[in-house]
């Protein structure tokens, strides 16, 4: 026999701590969930902190000792609330008093809990108040119990629940959901903590690894109870309909968990045991400066700790003013972390290659915001790492929060949050620009130089790094853009205009013209042809002088041309310049293509062709502005085939016949 004694102090402190502590721990995570802060105020009146806070336990609370007489606390401690004078189950006004009768033996300094020592019977003002008792049950006990209390050797409560011998309601209801679908949003609000903010993540990861596997212990316990208990509803009651509910409910619940399971853990289990040894799966970033020590350039994935690290990096990067970026994401709380050093610092960010998910933060922390070169910008939906829809909502509403702190465009933010995590949106130079993500990119040469008692060579340097054709003319020919910065403040300091300042600058490309023509295909000599003829033609039409002008090759012609003319060359000078190791077709031309030539173009077309461009001949004698733009309205004229003939001949001089 097992008998059944009022619970005395000890063991009812032992109960109670162990249900504040599950309750403590629920609150935490849903309150992270919602508010994203762990631990809420006594005077937070906010809706949903009263409902997880305040009203939330005290429901599942009353319920249970309504319905089992017991809390989990006191279910392992195997104690129990019944009726003081029958030991029949409380009524749910007893379970009201009780609970409010929490406060009226707390307030006078707790006596009301210490009087459980005194009293003959165990019971607290609580229990008083609301005519109840609180038994223990003992075991190998043969005398009666002083109260008159007795239970037979029948299945423990969870045992009964496993059998399906509870009532189909306290199975369902209580054991179910208020069991195994609190303990599931723990769970997956550990996957979502580890996936998107990336703090704790060694003690995350350890305690995933723990809770995962008893989660589902648990939730087939609380579903093959349930079916069972179903089960036996069918047979004692003459309608099936709350039996099958539950059935169907218990279906989903375990296609839910199995999905689950098999998507969200088992695939991640061997990240979360290296991050348990302190090994982050993700990869970490790499941190490297510039010779001059301006630039640190971020590269590779975001990982646990480089928040630390490269705030440790830039304490002895006195220097540094620009943060260059080329990462595929990684861990918010880490990127968030670089991200307020950057902000600090008031530092320029800059994306030299795809700076995409969590990255982005970094980049939008920048005090002025530039994509340079192949850079791209990516933005995703983001994925808490769980099959629950719930949480997945969770999680991309604090995305979205964080991306609009960061000032991101909602325009931007929605489409964000409308591409799939496993899919990226690339936003176009001119959607950034319009929005103003970032700022617009030089579409010539030009650039603006900074006040002549503000500039040195590292903030001109700084300026042409920002222009994607300078960008572009620095990696074909490098050390360009220190070369041109260091004429450039030379130029300023001895007292030269800006327009004197940019047509140094325009001779100095013009000297690595030659050199670029040589080394691209043919299909770009044929648009620099197009090109070249086109500002012939412009410039017959506005004076002789201007087209002699460009025909001898004279800079200054360059800068009385409209920019849409100057942004057409920088753009072929940027395509051009990027072509590594691009080959052209130029050979010597044969008699029949010469011949070709003077019937299509006329007599003597190869050899004006071949003195045409000045970067190819260098010639002295200059052919009249008429001829030269009548030659070059025909070659735009010509054929596919009989054109790359006249490319050749514009350029035999790279491979002389």
């Amino acid at each position: 026999m097992k008998r059944l004694e009022p619970a005395g102090f000890r063991i009812r402190l032992v109960a109670s701590s162990i249900d504040i502590a599950i309750q403590v721990l629920v609150s935490i995570a849903l309150m992270w969930l919602v508010y994203r802060e762990s631990i809420a105020r006594i005077d937070d009146m906010r809706p949903a902190s009263l409902l997880i806070n305040w009203i939330n336990p005290f429901i599942w609370t009353v319920a249970l000792w309504h319905f089992l007489g017991a809390t989990p606390g006191k279910f392992l401690t195997s104690i129990r609330v019944v009726d003081s004078k029958t030991g029949a189950a409380v009524t749910w006004k007893q379970s009201v008093l009780r609970y409010f009768g929490y406060i009226v033996s707390m307030l006078p300094l707790g006596v009301g809990y210490l009087s459980i020592i005194l009293n003959p019977r165990k019971q607290g003002w609580h229990d008083r108040l609301a005519g109840t008792v609180v038994l223990h049950l003992v075991k190998n006990k043969t005398s009666d119990s002083p109260l008159g209390y007795q239970e037979s050797n029948s299945r423990s409560y969870f045992a009964a629940h496993w059998h399906g011998d509870l009532p189909l309601a306290v199975s369902f209801w209580v054991n179910n959901c208020m069991l195994s679908i609190p303990m599931g949003m723990v769970v997956g609000g550990l996957a979502y903590w580890i996936s998107q903010k990336g703090e704790y993540l060694r003690a995350t990861s350890v305690a995933t690894l723990v809770a995962w596997p008893l989660m589902v212990a648990i939730s087939m316990w609380c579903y093959v109870g349930v079916w069972r208990s179903a089960s036996r509803y069918e047979e004692r009651e003459t309608s099936q309909f709350w039996s099958r509910v539950a059935m169907c409910l218990v279906v989903l619940g375990f296609v839910n968990i199995g999905i689950s399971t098999a998507i969200n853990f088992l695939p991640r289990v061997g990240g979360y045991l290296l991050m348990a040894r302190g090994v982050d799966p993700v990869g970490n970033i790499t941190l490297t400066t510039s010779a001059d020590h301006q630039r640190i350039r971020i590269k590779g994935p975001i990982g646990m700790g480089d928040g630390e690290r490269f705030a440790n990096f830039v304490k002895t990067e006195a220097a540094a003013r620009v943060v260059e970026l080329d990462s595929p994401g990684g861990r918010i709380y880490e990127a968030n972390r670089i991200a307020d050093v950057v902000r600090d610092r008031k530092w320029l960010t800059r994306a030299t290659g795809s700076c995409a998910s969590a990255c982005t933060l970094v980049f939008l922390a920048g005090s002025s915001r530039g994509v340079l070169g192949e850079g791209q910008i990516g933005l995703h939906r983001a994925s808490a790492g769980t099959y629950n829809p719930v949480i997945e909502q969770f999680a991309n509403r604090n995305l979205a929060a964080i991306y609009e702190e960061a000032g991101l465009p909602r325009t931007f933010i929605q489409r964000a949050l409308a591409t799939p995590p496993w899919d990226m949106w690339y936003p176009s130079i001119a959607e950034m620009v319009d929005v103003g993500l970032v700022d617009a990119p030089s579409q010539t040469l030009d650039i603006k130089l900074p006040p002549f008692n503000k500039s040195s060579v590292a903030d001109i340097q700084e300026i042409l790094s920002e222009n994607s054709v300078w960008i572009a003319m620095d990696r074909r020919f490098p050390e360009t853009i220190p070369l041109i910065a260091k004429e450039m403040y030379e130029a300023q300091r001895s007292g030269a205009s800006q327009d004197e300042i940019m047509l140094g600058a325009y001779r100095h490309v013009q000297q690595l013209l030659p050199s670029l023509l040589k080394t691209t295909s043919t299909e770009y000599l044929d648009a620099y042809l197009a090109l070249f003829a086109q500002e012939v033609a412009y410039a017959g039409n506005q004076s002789e002088a201007l087209c002699k002008r460009v025909l001898s090759g004279d800079p200054t012609a360059r800068q009385v041309m409209p920019e849409e003319w100057r942004a057409r060359e920088s753009l072929w000078l940027q395509g051009a310049a990027m072509q590594f190791g691009a080959k052209n077709e130029l050979r010597a031309p044969t008699a029949l293509e010469l011949e070709v030539m003077h019937r299509s173009l006329g007599i003597g077309s190869p050899e004006l062709l071949g003195n045409l461009i000045p970067a190819v001949s260098n010639q002295k004698t200059l052919h009249d502005c008429l001829t030269n733009t009548i030659l070059m309205e025909r070659v735009n004229q010509l054929p596919r085939n009989e054109r790359n003939l006249a490319v050749q001949f514009a350029f035999q001089k790279f491979n002389p016949i």
